[in-house]
C-alpha cells in the first residue's frame, strides 16, 4: 500500500506545482497589461507637447486658406468688372469699402448706365436749340450686392493710379469700355500673410500675387507677355 500512497502524493504535488506556475504566469500577464502612474503621466505630457506644436500650424493653415479664398474672390470680381465694361461698352468700377463703412470692409461692383430717357430729351432740346446747345447725357448707377471680407481679413495697402473715388468716398478701380483700366495694386492681409491684386492699365488684365506688392504694375511687362 505504501507505493500507492507515494504515487498519489506525487500526483498532488505535480498538480499544485502546475497550478502555481499558472498563477505566476497569470500575474505576470496582468502586470504587463497594466500601466503605472508614471507611464500615464509621460504619455499625457507627450500628447500635450505634440498638441502645442501642431495646433498653431493648423490654425495658420486655416487662416491662410481663408485669406487665399477672399483674395481669389476679389480677383474674380475684378475680372468680372473688366468683362462687363468691355462686353457692354460701359464704365464699371470696383469700389473698395473701408472698415467702418456700410458693408465694409469689402467691395462692390458699380456700373454706369446711360439714362435713355434723359439722353432722348437732351437730343430733342439740342436739335431745337441749334448747334450751340450742349447735350448732357446723365448716367444712373447700378450696383451689385456688396461682398464683405471674412472676419480678420482687411485691406493692407491700396494704390490706384488716377485715383477713382466712389460715391461713398471709397477708393475705386475704374474699368473703361475700351478695355483700359486704372493701374492698381490692392493687398489683402490677415495680419500675417498677404495676397495682392494687380490691375494693368493698358489691358485691364487682373492678376493675383502671393505676397504684398507696394508698387503699381508695369504696363510694359504686361504687353511683353
Amino acid at each position: 500500500m505504501a507505493p500507492a500512497i507515494n504515487a498519489t502524493s506525487s500526483v498532488d504535488s505535480q498538480a499544485r506545482s502546475a497550478s502555481l506556475r499558472r498563477d505566476v504566469v497569470r500575474e505576470r500577464v496582468q502586470v504587463r497589461r497594466a500601466f503605472t502612474l508614471m507611464e500615464l503621466m509621460v504619455v499625457v505630457i507627450v500628447i500635450g507637447i505634440l498638441a502645442t506644436l501642431t495646433l498653431p500650424n493648423l490654425a495658420a493653415s486655416r487662416d491662410k486658406a481663408q485669406l487665399r479664398a477672399a483674395a481669389r474672390e476679389l480677383w474674380q470680381n475684378a475680372r468680372y468688372a473688366h468683362t462687363i465694361a468691355t462686353l457692354h461698352r460701359v464704365d464699371c468700377r470696383l469700389v473698395l469699402l473701408a472698415e467702418g463703412e456700410t458693408d465694409g470692409p469689402g467691395y462692390r461692383i458699380e456700373v454706369e448706365i446711360p439714362d435713355s430717357d434723359s439722353s432722348d430729351d437732351d437730343a430733342d432740346s439740342a436739335s431745337a436749340g441749334g448747334a450751340d446747345t450742349q447735350t448732357h447725357i446723365t448716367f444712373r448707377k447700378a450696383a451689385f450686392k456688396p461682398v464683405t471680407l471674412p472676419a480678420g481679413v482687411r485691406f493692407a495697402d491700396v494704390r490706384i493710379d488716377g485715383e477713382a473715388i466712389g460715391p461713398t468716398g471709397s477708393q475705386a478701380i475704374r474699368f473703361g469700355d475700351t478695355g483700359r483700366a486704372d493701374a492698381a495694386a490692392v493687398s489683402l492681409t490677415d495680419g500675417r500673410q498677404y495676397y495682392s491684386l494687380l490691375v494693368y492699365a493698358a489691358s485691364g488684365r487682373c492678376e493675383l500675387i502671393d505676397g504684398q506688392v507696394a508698387s503699381l504694375p508695369n504696363d510694359r511687362e504686361d504687353l511683353d507677355e
